[in-house]
C-alpha cells in the first residue's frame, strides 16, 4: 500500500501504539470490523469461484452498514483521491506512482525468470489498494491470474472497476477468504508498516498459509536507514499511522513464519534526476542506502 499527502492526524509517539483505524484486523473473530461480511474469491486453479463467508451472510449488494464500518478503515476515508495524494507524496522522487509499482513487479519477475512468467500463477496482491500493482502483475506474467486482497471496501471497489480483468476481496479479522496452498507467488508492496507490530507474524503466517510448498512471497518496505524515506514518510497522512520495519525485523518475520531461502535486496537509488545511474541499481543491492527494501522466501 503506497502513501501520499494531507490531512490532520494525531501522531504517535515513534514505534508506540497500535495503528489508528483498525488498519489490519487482528484475528479475533469471525467479523470485518465487527460487521459479517461476503467475499468473491478469487478462482483459483482447478476450483470454482465461490462465496466465502466470513461470519455471516450479507447480500452482494454494498450496503451502507456493510461498506461503511465503524472504525473506519484507514484507507477508506482516502480511496477516492489516493492517486493524487500518492502523486504528490513522491514528487521528491521526480516519478508518477506507476514507475514505483512497475520497478516492484519488474524485480518479482526478474527474480523468478522468463520461464516462470510465462506459467499460469495464480499470484496474490497483498493489500492491494486501489490496484496500483494491477496492471502491470497482468502485463509481466500474461498466463497468471491476479488477485488482490485488502482490508479497505472503498479501495476494492476502485480496483475491480478499474481492472475486470483480475478479482478482489476484502480482508476479515480471521484471515485471508484463501484455501490453503492455492498461491504461486505474494506480493506485499508497503503494507507492512500499516500493520500492527504486534500482528505482524500472524499475517506473514496467513501469506505461508495460502502459499503452495515452495511459493514465492516478495515483501517491499520502506527503509528507516535513508533519511529521505524517512521525511517522505513523515509528511506522508497514509503514512500518519506508520511503524516502519528495520529489514532484521522482517527477515526474522519471514523465518519465525516458515519461510526458506530469505534474500533481502536494497532498492530504488536514484530520482529520475539521476535516472542514467539507474543501471547500476543491480550492483548496490546489498548496500543499506535505498529508499526501500525487499525480502524475497520460499514457502
Amino acid at each position: 500500500m503506497a502513501c501520499p499527502a494531507q490531512r490532520t492526524s494525531t501522531r504517535r509517539p515513534k514505534g508506540e501504539g497500535r495503528p489508528i483505524g483498525g488498519r489490519w484486523p487482528a484475528f479475533s473473530s469471525g467479523r470485518l470490523f465487527g460487521l459479517t461480511c461476503a467475499i468473491r474469491l478469487p478462482k483459483l486453479a482447478g476450483q470454482e469461484s465461490k462465496w466465502a463467508q466470513c461470519g455471516g451472510n450479507l447480500p452482494r449488494q454494498r450496503t451502507a452498514a456493510s461498506m461503511n464500518p465503524t472504525p473506519e478503515p484507514h484507507f477508506d476515508r482516502y480511496a477516492r483521491s489516493y492517486r493524487d495524494l500518492h502523486r504528490d507524496s513522491v514528487r521528491l522522487s521526480g516519478e508518477e506512482p506507476e514507475y514505483f509499482a512497475a520497478y516492484k513487479v519488474d524485480h518479482i519477475a526478474d527474480q523468478l525468470g522468463p520461464d516462470m512468467a510465462r506459467q499460469a500463477l495464480d499470484i496474490l496482491d497483498f493489500g492491494c489498494g486501489v490496484g496500483t500493482s494491477i496492471p502491470h502483475l497482468l502485463s509481466a506474467f500474461p498466463q497468471g491470474r491476479v488477485h488482490g486482497l485488502d482490508v479497505s471496501g472503498e479501495s476494492i471497489e476502485q480496483a475491480s472497476a478499474a481492472h475486470p480483468n483480475a478479482t478482489f476481496g476484502l480482508i476479515g479479522e480471521t484471515g485471508l477468504p484463501l484455501p490453503d496452498h492455492s498461491i504461486d507467488v505474494v506480493m506485499a508492496a508497503c503494507v507492512y508498516h500499516h500493520i500492527a507490530p504486534a500482528e505482524r507474524e500472524r499475517w506473514t503466517r496467513e501469506l505461508h498459509r495460502v502459499l503452495k510448498p515452495g511459493g514465492h512471497c516478495f515483501i517491499f518496505e520502506h527503509n528507516p536507514l535513508n533519511p529521505v524515506t524517512r521525511r517522505v514518510v513523515k509528511d506522508c497522512p497514509f503514512d500518519d499511522d506508520a511503524i516502519l520495519l528495520p529489514r532484521r525485523e522482517t527477515l526474522d518475520l519471514f523465518e519465525q513464519s516458515g519461510f526458506s531461502h530469505r534474500r533481502l535486496s536494497y532498492i530504488v537509488f536514484f530520482p529520475k534526476a539521476l535516472a542514467f545511474l539507474r543501471p547500476l541499481e543491480r550492483l548496490m543491492s546489498k548496500l543499506p542506502l535505498g529508499a526501500q527494501y525487499v525480502v524475497h522466501g520460499r514457502a
